[in-house]
């Protein structure tokens, strides 16, 4: 109907990704935030159930993200949209 594609268009435009990394040190030291392909120039996005997995993160004892939230500034709406991260769960 047209407010699934209205909502569709929405999360297309106005999206979340994020970056990773696992550490053996606290600071991180020496270690990059990356991807799904584990370079730095890409991201791990959502799945169609709003889901972002990881799988191919190292398992050390510490692990850092960093969120990227981004609006489409050349869609106009009469509403206002923002992306939003309620929730992070490891």
């Amino acid at each position: 109907n047209a407010s699934e594609v209205y909502y569709d268009f929405v999360w297309e435009t106005n999206n979340i990704k994020l970056q990773a990394r696992s550490c053996n040190d606290a600071l991180c030291d020496g270690e990059s935030f990356t991807g799904l392909d584990g370079t730095a120039n890409s991201y791990y996005n959502y799945d169609n159930e709003g889901a972002i997995s990881m799988l191919n993160v190292s398992q050390n004892q510490y692990f850092q993200y960093k969120a990227f939230l981004w609006i489409n500034e050349s869609v106009k709406f009469n509403e206002t949209f923002s992306p939003e991260l309620a929730n992070v769960s490891i």
